[in-house]
């Protein structure tokens, strides 16, 4: 991952807090599947990517309320009824088959992400739709990459367990993309410049702005 421009505004809080971090040897995964307020270990392929394909499914149903904004004709009563069948079909068809597994889990069982440490998926600048190519290049970056989701809270005293190294450019980049995405409120947008190959992540409201090649 390289970073190649950032213009950030203000970061989001919550009592749970999940994190992304650089480690030098994969550690063992611990506690997953209800990523909350637990002190939870996603180190991992499987467990990163059950962890960010549940983000994706947040951020797919979440564009049906988009396109109520957008004028479109799916209604908030109608929102609710969505069935997770329409997330599986859809994320079968946008992500890697080696999500396959992942996706069928995520919709089968109870994953969840505490809401206010979600991350969001972005969708293209001129539809209310998530963009494909920027979800698969994110989830196969950080399934491939050295790297872990630590879960935990800011209500305990205790340290979580693990520690670990950042390795200085790819941990500034990584991390300020993942502050971004976690962004609830403004639902982040996603273009790939094929000039320059890398996307171009932006919070309109916000002023936020980001050129990251994954």
């Amino acid at each position: 991952m390289r970073l190649s421009f950032m213009r950030q505004g203000f970061a989001c809080n919550s009592s749970s807090t999940h994190s992304l971090v650089i480690l030098k040897d994969t550690p063992d995964d611990v506690d997953i599947g209800e990523f909350g307020w637990n002190m939870f270990v996603a180190g991992s392929v499987w467990a990163r990517k059950l962890y960010l394909i549940t983000c994706l499914n947040y951020s797919w149903r979440s564009l049906a309320d988009l396109k109520c904004t957008y004028g479109g004709d799916v209604d908030r009563d109608e929102v609710s009824r969505l069935e997770a069948s329409q997330f599986a079909k859809w994320a079968h068809s946008a992500l890697p088959g080696s999500c396959a597994d992942a996706v069928d889990h995520v919709v089968g069982s109870y994953t969840c992400v505490d809401h206010q440490s979600l991350i969001w998926f972005p969708r293209y600048r001129r539809e209310p739709k998530i963009n494909r190519e920027f979800a698969c290049a994110l989830i196969s970056a950080i399934c491939a990459g050295p790297f872990a989701i630590l879960g935990g809270n800011d209500n305990e005293e205790a340290d979580h367990p693990l520690r670990y190294l950042d390795s200085a450019g790819e941990g500034v980049a990584v991390k300020a993309l993942w502050r971004m995405l976690k962004d609830r409120y403004r639902h982040p947008m996603a273009e790939y410049d094929q000039v320059a190959k890398e996307f171009v992540v932006s919070l309109p409201d916000r002023g936020d702005l980001m050129r990251v090649e994954l």
